[in-house]
């Protein structure tokens, strides 16, 4: 992902992980055509940042120091500068800085603090101290850390516990299953009886999770007169949840569980990881409260919808052909 030369004392671009994703997404289809998904661990991709980032020189650039410092920024298009980051960068050829190594263990901690805004773009390299700034870029290079991520992800892919875990409710009714709502209720999934429920099981700490919401909210804008209810669950705290729909208003339903029972079981088989760490995780149940799919990880969107006549072209999200046969809808 190469930026454009910008003005070395002013914001040079911004930091997203979600262009980051869409490039690893293309470069994953380039290596294994046939994978109709994958997962990444978000955490891993964020933590590798420091040694994805690069300064290039143009050509003929005639002062090149060792080192230089850049000075990262948390900043909202339009917005304020708020939390700042300097890490020093030393020169690796005639043309290329990187992050030095000293830098790399703090400036990975503070990228760490911040995946909502880096997935938002709200993270800017915003200065670069020590060069001119005619003809500077910054970008980050893919290639330095791809095959570490897609080896992660295979690892996931092949022998992922909370998978397997997952995969055994297929065809389990989950009627006397309950959530706690936002207030200390109790919902049990029994009042949605009737109806087609999409439960998504998300944190606020996963940015794909926050980015399909906008695509979740739409789906049942679309299908709730056919009876499609999204539930968005996360084993965070009440307080965590409700600080964050003040930020992100939602007409969603939104609840907690303090462990995910209702899904993996009171008494789980040797060997399956429980703690259903990787989000998203969608589950697909039926008017009789029969669990149809699951689908875990971030998965990419289907292709534009021809058939959306409220927005001709855009693309539904990709559960849509899972959750349409239960709506009484073809699946194409």
């Amino acid at each position: 992902m190469v930026f454009a030369p910008m003005d070395a004392d002013a914001e040079i671009d911004r930091v997203s992980i979600q262009a980051t994703l869409e490039e690893l997404f293309e470069a994953s289809r380039a290596r294994t055509p046939d994978r109709a998904e994958i997962s990444l661990p978000i955490n891993e991709l964020v933590s590798m940042l420091p040694d994805m980032a690069r300064v290039v020189l143009p050509d003929g650039t005639q002062r090149r120091p060792a080192n230089i410092r850049a000075t990262f920024a948390v900043k909202e298009p339009g917005g304020e500068i708020g939390d700042t980051k300097t890490v020093r960068m030393t020169r690796v050829d005639d043309q290329t800085y990187v992050v030095a190594r000293r830098s790399k263990r703090t400036f990975r901690s503070w990228l760490l603090r911040r995946p909502d805004d880096l997935y938002q773009g709200n993270v800017v390299l915003e200065r670069i101290a020590g060069l001119e700034p005619d003809g500077v870029s910054f970008h980050l290079s893919i290639d330095d850390v791809s095959e570490e991520l897609f080896a992660l992800a295979d690892a996931e892919w092949e022998d992922d516990r909370s998978e397997r875990a997952l995969e055994q409710i297929s065809g389990v009714s989950i009627m006397d299953g309950a959530f706690g709502d936002l207030e200390g209720g109790t919902r049990r999934f029994a009042e949605f009886e009737g109806r087609t429920l999409l439960l998504h099981i998300w944190a606020t700490w996963c940015p794909p999770c926050i980015a399909e919401m906008p695509a979740l909210e739409a789906l049942q804008d679309r299908y709730g007169d056919r009876g499609l209810i999204v539930i968005n669950l996360s084993d965070e705290s009440a307080d965590v949840i409700r600080d964050w729909l003040s930020d992100n208003p939602s007409t969603m339903v939104h609840g907690r569980v303090d462990a995910f029972g209702f899904l993996l079981g009171d008494a789980p088989p040797d060997e399956v990881d429980r703690s259903l760490g990787t989000r998203p995780v969608y589950v697909v149940v039926d008017r009789d409260a029969i669990v149809r799919t699951v689908r875990q990880g971030f998965v990419e969107r289907a292709v534009p919808d021809a058939s959306n006549a409220e927005a001709p072209g855009e693309p539904e999200h990709f559960i849509a052909d899972l959750i349409k046969p239960h709506l009484g809808l073809d699946e194409t």
